[in-house]
């Protein structure tokens, strides 16, 4: 995956032991707290799905920054010449 910067992917078990209450302090939650701290924020992205002829999809991304703020958006994609992009957004909510 190319993004403009650099990213760690976790599991939303990860996650869970950073943002839910009771939190671990394991050596993997401290280190992803640490990264949050320091980054862009967390990206999530729904399961695709897909339309019978597999040449369109539709995912969920959110963007969530600084624990307050950030903004969710289905995202509409098709397949033209081999390679996924994006035709179309609606923005779910901001904040």
């Amino acid at each position: 995956m190319r993004l403009p910067h650099p990213f760690t992917m976790v599991g939303q078990e990860e996650l869970d032991k950073v943002y839910r209450p009771g939190q671990t302090d394991s050596l993997n939650a401290v280190e992803l707290r640490a990264l949050l701290r320091k980054g862009w924020g967390v990206i999530t992205l729904s399961r695709v799905g897909f339309d019978p002829g597999g040449k369109h999809a539709v995912v969920y991304a959110q963007l969530i920054y600084c624990g307050l703020c950030g903004e969710g958006t289905y995202l509409y994609l098709s397949k033209e010449t081999g390679a996924w992009h994006i035709v179309g957004r609606a923005g779910t909510w901001i904040s």
